[in-house]
């Protein structure tokens, strides 16, 4: 493995299955957005898809609007960052999913115009 994946969220107290919250590896299907080299209108840094992790989340209904998505994946992508020495953060996320859209925005990724199976691709600069 590469030190990374999903992870199951567990309540310390109950034991509950919260959901599964990680990064993971597709360099192959890395996304433009985030190896592009820098322009003036792109300000994440120019890299290679081996530089890239996508943010993965979700999160048990009665879990939900509690702020454990975004305290979790806070933690997620400081490991990413300082463990990992990634470059770039994207989450593909549907036009429709509201709470999904407030999620990235909260965690700093900003929409792109990238389109992945339906999915509207997000990215965060790391470093």
């Amino acid at each position: 493995g590469y030190g990374y994946g999903m992870w199951a969220v567990i309540d310390k107290e109950s034991g509950s299955l919260i959901g599964r919250i990680g990064v993971e590896g597709h360099p192959e299907d890395a996304v433009p957005a985030c190896v592009k080299q820098d322009t003036a209108e792109n300000d994440y840094p120019a890299g290679n898809a081996f530089d890239v992790v996508e943010l993965g989340y979700i999160v048990a209904a009665e879990w939900q609007r509690k702020g454990i998505a975004a305290e979790v994946c806070t933690a997620v992508l400081d490991y990413a960052r300082d463990a990992l020495e990634m470059r770039c953060a994207y989450a593909r996320i549907h036009p429709d999913n509201a709470a999904s859209i407030r999620l990235a925005q909260s965690l700093g990724f900003k929409e792109t115009d990238e389109i992945v199976d339906g999915e509207k691709v997000w990215k965060k600069a790391l470093q």
